[in-house]
């Protein structure tokens, strides 16, 4: 990095003595810039920031376009942080076997209640401009770590993977009384609405290709985390960025680990391209 350049230059070269150097009071961090006067775009796509992540064989093909967020946006998700690590245990326990307790009300107590958080972000988003509204019903997931300032958007059309859907699913539940493993059943459910109904209705290889798509999930949620966490540029986190996945696609053939790993290793590389074009 920059700073460990310097330090070497001035121990080596000038000062000539041992120095010793603080954490940084600001940590650093890695977002893209807007300007007239840019570079062409590295996409293949002729769209800036817009890439097609192909597996070997072309088994499964991800669109993913990216774009700024909303200032307004940015500020908001990273004064929630607090807020979105309280919702994330609340999914991760959701989707566990209900050993563990509910989150501490204590703690949830002297943070944003669930709908107001969605609310709120929902009304920054639309208010930012017509390309934004209704996206807080797409949010599939924040990062890195699952509560940044980063948005990866689904745009393919799939109700399963939207966080607000599976928020307000489990603060329903728990306001019922309902037991933990009976919030994780419905979360189950939930995901399975995935499946259309014309799948249900017979068309068996429609509903095996939509199954094998949501197995895929975690390993596209996988790459983006991997993606926001360490930036292309000095593998610092990045701030302020929305990952748009408009089309996953698999094609028809025999499925193989190889392809299961794509997800994983291609989404991340993919997020790290769309960054730098």
């Amino acid at each position: 990095m920059d700073d460990q350049r310097c330090l070497k230059d001035l121990r080596e070269r000038f000062a000539k003595c041992g120095i010793s150097a603080s954490e940084a009071i600001v940590p650093f961090r890695e977002t893209a810039v807007k300007a007239a006067d840019m570079n062409p775009s590295k996409s293949t796509e002729g769209v800036r920031g817009k890439f097609i992540g192909t597996s070997v064989g072309s088994f499964v093909t991800v669109t993913v376009q990216s774009a700024l967020l909303p200032e307004a946006v940015v500020d908001f998700l990273q004064h929630a942080a607090s807020t979105l690590q309280t919702l994330h245990d609340q999914d991760r326990q959701a989707q566990s076997d209900g050993s563990r307790d509910d989150v501490s009300t204590d703690r949830t107590a002297q943070l944003m209640k669930p709908a107001d958080f969605w609310n709120k972000l929902s009304s920054l988003l639309d208010e930012a401009g017509p390309e934004w509204k209704g996206t807080a019903d797409q949010i599939w997931a924040f990062g890195p770590k699952r509560i940044g300032p980063n948005l990866l958007i689904d745009k393919t059309g799939s109700s399963a993977r939207g966080l607000r859907a599976k928020s307000q699913l489990i603060s329903e539940a728990q306001a019922q009384g309902k037991t933990a493993a009976e919030v994780a059943d419905l979360v189950t459910q939930l995901k399975q609405a995935n499946i259309s109904e014309d799948a249900l209705d017979g068309q068996i290889e429609e509903k095996a290709s939509q199954r094998l798509l949501s197995e895929f999930d975690n390993n596209i949620e996988t790459g983006f985390q991997l993606a926001t966490y360490r930036g292309p540029l000095c593998a610092e986190p990045v701030i302020g960025m929305a990952y748009i996945v408009e089309k996953i696609e698999i094609s028809k053939g025999e499925e193989n680990d190889d392809t299961r790993k794509f997800c994983l290793s291609s989404h991340d590389e993919d997020s790290r391209l769309i960054f730098k074009s």
